[in-house]
């Protein structure tokens, strides 16, 4: 999993080193809570140059608009090569405008249509695998939302402050079962990407 790099002015250096430790500690739940993902790599920086390795890129939504036009084109291959962007949208009172923008944005930018997680069909990865999900989970006594469009999930909702333990006031399963729903986020991933790469071996 990769996270942008904070010093590019897309997060400011505390907000960078929090969301760090909270996807740290997705990646460290991995190995107790399904051991057949071990040997997932840890959390690195992108610096938006168009050839890292990675599965499951994450953004803000603050971040999606700090991209110039040279990190859009290469999120879109990113996109293109397999990669799952997560975007996460906070709630707040500009909620509804943060996430028509966003929508829109995928419409322009990279001709996503996004559906939402009931419109998903009943088997499809996010809910079964390796863990099962009739609804996404709540954090805080907020529901989360999950929106797919090709290889872009949007969430809205504090889901990965519920990754770590910074948010000390969450229960003990409402941590678990949001790092849950995080693994079968990086599950998806991985499963997009290595499909991708064996169509791409079969059509050489």
């Amino acid at each position: 999993m990769l996270s942008p790099q904070a010093s590019r002015g897309m997060m400011s250096e505390a907000e960078g080193k929090y969301c760090r430790e909270n996807l740290a500690f997705l990646m460290h739940s991995v190995e107790s809570l399904d051991p057949r993902m071990q040997g997932i790599s840890e959390i690195e920086q992108i610096y938006f140059i168009g050839n890292e390795d990675f599965d499951l890129l994450y953004l803000t939504e603050k971040q999606t608009r700090e991209l110039d036009n040279n990190q859009l084109e290469i999120l879109g291959g990113y996109l293109e090569t397999g990669r799952t962007v997560l975007i996460e949208i906070p709630i707040d009172d500009d909620l509804n405008q943060n996430f028509k923008e966003l929508t829109d944005w995928g419409k322009e930018e990279f001709n996503l249509n996004f559906i939402d997680w009931d419109r998903l069909i009943t088997d499809h990865l996010l809910k079964v695998h390796p863990f099962l999900f009739a609804i996404p989970p709540t954090v805080n006594y907020e529901p989360i939302e999950l929106f797919l469009g090709g290889g872009m999930i949007l969430i809205i909702g504090s889901l990965s402050k519920a990754w770590g333990i910074n948010e000390h006031t969450l229960p003990r399963t409402e941590i678990r079962t949001a790092q849950e729903f995080g693994i079968n986020l990086l599950y998806f991933a991985w499963y997009r990407r290595h499909q991708t790469q064996l169509l791409e071996v079969v059509y050489e």
